[in-house]
C-alpha cells in the first residue's frame, strides 16, 4: 500500500466522510432540485454531487495517485477495477429517504487494494452512525465492535428486501413473486430503502439478512459494507440470475465463543458476590409448592441481573432459568437458536441455612448442545468450567475424573431428600440401601450442579438424581464429559436435557454398573409390590 500505512487511510477517510456528512445532515429538511436518473425510484440531488466533489476532493488531495469510482461522476459506464488503489464512493445512499427526511440515509466510502476491499465506512449522520472496518480488525459501530446474529433458520430471521423495483416494468412480477416467498419463509420482512446501511443492520445483528437485485444497484451501494459484514463475521454472496451477476442472499452467522464465555464468566462472578454478600442476612424464603424446593429474594435477584446483562450483550439469545420458569408456570422449549440455561442457586435450601455447598450454574447452548458449562461456590472460591472441545477447569486448572473402574470401591453421591415426595418414596430407599451395599459409600450434598462438578474432579465417581431439572445439570453435564467422565439417563440410554434423569460417572464402566444397581433395586421393589 505505497508510502501510507493503513491508519493514514483510516484517518483520511474518516475526516473526510465526516466533513461530507455535515452538508447531509444540515440539508436532509432543507428544499432539494430532484432529478431522475433511472425512473421516480432513482433520485439525484445536487447535494449527492456537492458531497462527491467534497469526497473526492480531500482524498485526491490525500492520495494524488490513487483511483475513484464514485456514483454521480461515474455514470453509465462503470470503470474497470484494477490492482491499483481504488476508492469507491457513493454520496448519499438512499437519496429517495433523503428527500424526504426519512432518516435512513448515509455516506459511504470503500477502498480497494488490489481488488480487495480493505476499509468500509458507512456514514447516517442524522441517527449518528458510524460503521466502519478494516481488513482483518473486525467490524465496529461509533468505536464499539459489531457481530451478525447467530440465528440459523430462516423461520426465525428477520429479513430485508427492496421493494421499489415492483414500478420496473421487467421485474414487477418477479419481485412480487420473491416478496411473497421470503415473507412466507421469514419471521418478518422490513424494507428501508437503501442499500449500505441495511448491509451495516446484518453486520450489527438486528436484522438477519437482505436480498436486493435491479437496475441502480451497483458497486458503490455495497462495497464497503460488504467488508463490514465480512468482518462483523457474515456473508455476502452474488446470485446468478439470466446469466448475469447480482447481488443476492446475504446472511449472517459467527460463533464468538470466546466472547460468550469472557462476559458469562464476569457475570456469574459478579453474580457470586450476590451470593457472598447474602449467606448470612435474613432471607425472604418461600416454597414452591413443596417444602424441600425453596426460593428466596437472591434467587430471583442474580437471575434478573444475568438474564438482563446477557441480553444487553447478545440481543438475539434466549433463556430458560429456573425462577422465569417457575413464574411463568412453564418450561419453555429448547430450539437450535443460542440459548442460556441459568440457575442462579443451585442448592437454595442449602443457601438458607448457610451450608456452604450451593452455586451459580450457568450454561450456553447451540443447536441443543452445551457449548459452555459455568458453576461458581463463592463460598468455597470454587470456579468450574468447560467450553466443549477445550477441557475442564477449576479454577483455571485443569481436571479429570476418577480412574476407578469397580463400583464397590467407589464414592458415589445422591440425595434421598427425593423421598419427601411419596412417588419417589420406595424407588428411593430402595436404590439408597443397594448404593450402601454396593459401593464404598454414599454422600449426598444438596446441590446437583456442585455435585456434578465433583464427579469431574474426581472426588466422588459417580452422582445418581431424578426429579430435576434442565438448569441443574446442563452446565454440569459439559463440565463432566469434558473431564472425561460420562452423563447418562438412569435406564442407560441417552440423557433428556429438558426431562433429565441423571447417571453421570467417571467413566463407562461405572456408569453401567450403577445401571445395574438401580435396574436391580428397582426390579426388587416390583416384585415386593407383586407379592
Amino acid at each position: 500500500m505505497a508510502r501510507y500505512t493503513e491508519d493514514v487511510y483510516y484517518e483520511t477517510a474518516i475526516k473526510v466522510t465526516r466533513e461530507a456528512a455535515q452538508i447531509l445532515r444540515d440539508s436532509i429538511n432543507g428544499f432539494k432540485h430532484i432529478k431522475e436518473k433511472l425512473g421516480d425510484w432513482d433520485l439525484v440531488t445536487e447535494y449527492d454531487r456537492q458531497i462527491e466533489n467534497i469526497i473526492i476532493g480531500g482524498l485526491k488531495r490525500a492520495f494524488p495517485n490513487h483511483r475513484f469510482i464514485a456514483e454521480e461522476s461515474t455514470g453509465k459506464d462503470l470503470p474497470e477495477l484494477t490492482e491499483a488503489p481504488t476508492w469507491i464512493i457513493d454520496p448519499i445512499d438512499g437519496t429517495t429517504n433523503f428527500i424526504h427526511g426519512f432518516p435512513h440515509t448515509c455516506v459511504v466510502i470503500g477502498l480497494a487494494v488490489k481488488k480487495e476491499m480493505v476499509l468500509g465506512i458507512v456514514y447516517n449522520p442524522i441517527l449518528e452512525q458510524l460503521f466502519t472496518a478494516r481488513k482483518g480488525r473486525g467490524a465496529f459501530l461509533n468505536g464499539k465492535p459489531i457481530q451478525v446474529s447467530k440465528i440459523q433458520e430462516l423461520s426465525k430471521a428477520l429479513v430485508c428486501m427492496e421493494s421499489g423495483f415492483i414500478k420496473v416494468d421487467d421485474l414487477r412480477e418477479k419481485t412480487m413473486e420473491r416478496i411473497q416467498t421470503i415473507v412466507k419463509a421469514a419471521q418478518g420482512i422490513r424494507t428501508l430503502g437503501v442499500a449500505a446501511l441495511t448491509l451495516c443492520y446484518i453486520a450489527l445483528g438486528i436484522v438477519e439478512a437482505y436480498y436486493i437485485e435491479g437496475p441502480g444497484i451497483s458497486t458503490w451501494d455495497i462495497a464497503a459494507a460488504s467488508l463490514i459484514i465480512s468482518e462483523a463475521g457474515g456473508v455476502v454472496v452474488d446470485r446468478i440470475t439470466e446469466g448475469q451477476k447480482r447481488l443476492g442472499k446475504i446472511m449472517g452467522e459467527l460463533n464468538n465463543l470466546d466472547e460468550y464465555y469472557r462476559i458469562a464468566e464476569e457475570l456469574t462472578l459478579y453474580a457470586g458476590k450476590i451470593i457472598e454478600d447474602g449467606i448470612n442476612t435474613r432471607k425472604n424464603i418461600k416454597s414452591k409448592g413443596i417444602d424441600w424446593d425453596l426460593v428466596t429474594e437472591y434467587d430471583r435477584k442474580i437471575e434478573d441481573k444475568l438474564i438482563k446483562q446477557l441480553s444487553i450483550q447478545f440481543p438475539s439469545h434466549k433463556f430458560i432459568g429456573e425462577e422465569t420458569a417457575a413464574k411463568e408456570g412453564c418450561l419453555p422449549q429448547l430450539t437450535n437458536d443460542p440459548t442460556w440455561i441459568i440457575d442462579p442457586i443451585d442448592g437454595t435450601t442449602n443457601f438458607v441455612h448457610r451450608f456452604p455447598h450451593t452455586c451459580i450454574s450457568l450454561a450456553l447452548l447451540v443447536n441443543k448442545k452445551v457449548e459452555i458449562g459455568i458453576i461458581y461456590n463463592p463460598l468455597m472460591r470454587q470456579f468450574f468450567s468447560a467450553r466443549r472441545h477445550c477441557g475442564a477447569f477449576l479454577n483455571g486448572k485443569p481436571i479429570k475424573t476418577s480412574d476407578m473402574k469397580d463400583i464397590s470401591q467407589s464414592l458415589v453421591a445422591m440425595e434421598p431428600w427425593l423421598a419427601k415426595d411419596p412417588q419417589y418414596l420406595a424407588s428411593v430407599y430402595s436404590r439408597m440401601h443397594a448404593l450402601v451395599q454396593g459401593t464404598h459409600g454414599i454422600r449426598s450434598l444438596g446441590t446437583a450442579a456442585l455435585t456434578l462438578c465433583y464427579v469431574a474432579m474426581g472426588a466422588v465417581e459417580a452422582y445418581h438424581i431424578e426429579g430435576i431439572d434442565a438448569w441443574d445439570v446442563a452446565a454440569g453435564k459439559l463440565i463432566i464429559e469434558e473431564a472425561g467422565g460420562v452423563v447418562i439417563d438412569t435406564d442407560g440410554g441417552e440423557l433428556d436435557l429438558m426431562t433429565p434423569r441423571v447417571i453421570a460417572a467417571c467413566n463407562q464402566q461405572i456408569a453401567q454398573q450403577l445401571v445395574d444397581l438401580i435396574k436391580k433395586a428397582d426390579c426388587e421393589i416390583l416384585n415386593k409390590n407383586l407379592n
